[in-house]
């Protein structure tokens, strides 16, 4: 941290030299307040000094920062750069607002990190897997509808729908914590455990769907699923046929449990579906 601070006041010499002072223009006050958001985020309080010539003059912020302001567009730099009426009689002027500002930026690019770092996450295995499967599945056996689930926070079905509502959970819940933003973001990249921070922490999954589906009067229910420990389990129910459940069952790399069919090393292949498929369409 100190390093940094030492960088933005380098930095900062470098650029407001009494020979090359930020010129203040009140049709670019934008110009100003990047360099005024980087003071308050160093100190909120800044003693200011003054040179003043016949047509302008120098604000000075301890050496950090100089601004040039024709003496006609002074008081609207007072106004409306440092917020006062007058100057203070200790010329002290505190930028409360603008570290609001700064840390309110900080935030957003903080939040923003951290769904690209979900969006990441969720473009590698295991979630491409569980996302391949669940496209495969439609295709072969199209939806009649999927079943809700409260352990679920991010359905396939909904995805976009549950992530905004996923990033305006989190900013309700961590609020201005840029901290455990911070911890987050890190244990994605590590692909730690999610489930001890605020929302995750709600649900059994992270993401996942089940579909139910009738193909040729057969009731199917396909379930896949990736825990927040970023295993895969998926399985498919064959509600109403067990003489097909008991076919099916033989199937090499299969276990059933009741009217579940589950995959041994917890993922089914595309091979399978096909093979589910072409038996169903087979026994018509």
């Amino acid at each position: 941290m100190f390093k940094l601070l030492e960088g933005i006041i380098k930095d900062l010499k470098e650029q407001t030299t009494i020979g090359s002072d930020i010129v203040y223009l009140p049709s670019q006050l934008g110009v100003v307040t990047p360099m005024l958001h980087t003071l308050a985020k160093m100190k909120k309080q800044w003693k200011i000094t003054f040179y003043e010539s016949i047509d302008h003059r120098i604000i000075n912020f301890e050496d950090q920062l100089k601004i040039k302001v024709k003496n006609e567009d002074f008081k609207h730099f007072l106004e409306n750069v440092l917020h006062l009426t007058t100057l203070p009689l200790d010329s002290t002027v505190t930028l409360t607002q603008y570290l609001k500002e700064a840390l309110d930026q900080n935030l957003r690019e903080s939040y923003e990190e951290l769904k690209e770092k979900i969006l990441d996450m969720i473009s590698v295995q295991p979630f491409v897997t569980s996302d391949i499967n669940f496209e495969d599945w439609k295709g072969k056996f199209g939806v009649r509808n999927y079943f809700s689930s409260k352990d679920i926070l991010l359905k396939f079905e909904t995805f976009r729908i549950n992530l905004g509502m996923l990033m305006s959970d989190l900013v309700e819940k961590i609020e201005d914590d840029k901290g455990t933003i911070d911890l987050l973001i890190e244990t994605i990249e590590s692909r730690g455990t999610l489930n001890k921070f605020p929302v995750f922490k709600d649900y059994k999954y992270l993401v996942g769907s089940i579909i139910n589906s009738s193909f040729y009067d057969i009731n199917l229910i396909y379930t896949t699923l990736v825990g927040m420990n970023y295993i895969i389990q998926e399985n498919v129910q064959i509600t109403n046929d067990d003489d097909l459940l008991a076919e099916i069952g033989g199937y090499r790399g299969l276990k059933t449990q009741g009217n579940q069919l589950i995959p041994i090393g917890g993922v089914f292949s595309s091979r399978f579906f096909s093979f589910l498929r072409d038996t169903i369409i087979d026994r018509v």
